[in-house]
């Protein structure tokens, strides 16, 4: 971003995006290989020091191996990374074409394509959603927001684990939270008003003229926002009841759950007939939409763990040194800065949760009916032939 030389920033930080991505799927093995060995090999103190050196020199023979022998022997073989614009798909080709069926990999590329392209609508969309939503809790709370919401970073362990589980339990309070009431309200409207918002975007990018007749009639907008309002319920008072245990289940049922939530914008079924199709799709492609959203689950864990850190505390911390008011005034303000960027967050990923199940929907529906392959096999048309003496007839204008 600082120095993206001939490329535009955006484009810079894309390439660095990609490879930052690969090397942090490549290392999360390590780190829980890592983790083991601190939970469970290192407190063994009264092993012999011998044996410790030798655990010791193991493992720095495999650290050495893996990231500087292999990849001096992969760079002579000529298995070089290549570091160039070649990364870049030309602009006038980022096309998201719906009628072909889509691996796991375009599926990203075209999930990448649509947040570049959408990233300030969804970013705003998110940010006053976020907004409102601090807001509410502000209103309805029946305590200060320090103690809405016990908000303390700190550095107390070396373990990837303990900021991604701690990142975890600071959730529930933006679920269920006995200070403030109407929480569960709270959350169906921001929810509401999320997947209305997106889809509607999603509606006009990949299908405008039908997104025109929507819009043309009252009716269709209606069943749509009641379908959309009657899931955002649903989801709240699931997190309200139990997160952890939402968040288990959600893991398994995610593709089902957001495919449901794009197919219910298209308002020509009912909701239970909604359902049933995106259950005959999600199984029929369970293993991608699992691998998918696993990935997006594991990029919402890293996002709120930067939360956990004391990098995050030292910034808010700079923040309240420039407000010129008095120390409980600022601990609330940096607490109410702190309920906006993690909603902020929540609710930016629960964009990006639709957007990828509106892809896999569209993918999976070409998969099992071949929708699009067939609109394009009708629009080809049957062209007639004159041969013989109807040919000399229309050349001659008989």
């Amino acid at each position: 971003l600082v120095f993206p030389g001939t490329l535009s920033r955006i484009n810079a930080f894309q390439l660095s995006a990609r490879r930052g991505l690969k090397i942090m799927i490549g290392v999360t093995p390590l780190f829980i290989v890592a983790g083991f060995i601190e939970g469970f090999l290192t407190r063994i103190t009264e092993a012999p020091d011998i044996l410790r050196l030798l655990f010791i020199l193991i493992c720095l023979a495999f650290v050495i191996g893996y990231f500087v022998i292999l990849p001096v022997i992969l760079g002579r073989t000529g298995k070089k990374v290549q570091k160039g614009i070649a990364d870049l798909q030309p602009k006038q080709n980022e096309q998201i074409d719906l009628g072909i069926v889509k691996n796991t990999g375009q599926i990203f590329s075209d999930l990448f394509v649509l947040i570049r392209k959408k990233s300030g609508s969804l970013m705003r969309i998110a940010a006053l959603c976020a907004a409102l939503f601090t807001l509410l809790c502000l209103l309805f709370g029946n305590a200060a927001p320090t103690k809405l919401y016990a908000y303390s970073p700190s550095f107390s362990s070396n373990l990837i684990f303990s900021y991604f589980f701690k990142a975890l339990d600071l959730l529930p309070d933006f679920f269920n939270n006995s200070s403030i009431g109407f929480l569960p309200i709270i959350n169906c409207v921001v929810f509401f008003l999320m997947s209305l918002i997106v889809t509607n975007i999603l509606s006009k990018e990949f299908d405008p003229e039908r997104h025109q007749q929507l819009l043309a009639s009252r009716s269709k907008k209606t069943v749509r926002a009641l379908k959309l309002l009657f899931l955002s319920s649903i989801l709240s008072i699931l997190l309200f009841i139990s997160i952890k245990a939402t968040l288990l289940l959600a893991f398994f049922v995610l593709p089902i759950i957001f495919v449901w939530i794009y197919r219910s914008a298209l308002p020509d079924q009912s909701p239970i007939q909604d359902l049933r199709e995106s259950l005959n799709l999600v199984f029929s492609g369970y293993g991608r939409g699992l691998k998918i959203f696993g990935v997006l689950v594991l990029l919402l864990g890293l996002f709120l763990c930067s939360l956990t850190t004391s990098l995050w505390s030292f910034s808010l911390e700079v923040i309240s040194w420039n407000l010129p008011l008095e120390l409980e005034i600022k601990e609330e303000i940096v607490t109410l800065l702190y309920i906006f960027i993690e909603e902020f967050i929540i609710l930016f990923s629960f964009a990006i949760f639709i957007i990828t199940g509106a892809l896999l929907y569209y993918t999976l529906l070409e998969k099992e009916s071949a929708f699009y392959l067939k609109q394009k096999v009708q629009n080809i048309g049957v062209r007639r032939t004159l041969q013989g003496l109807d040919q000399e007839n229309q050349v001659h204008g008989l």
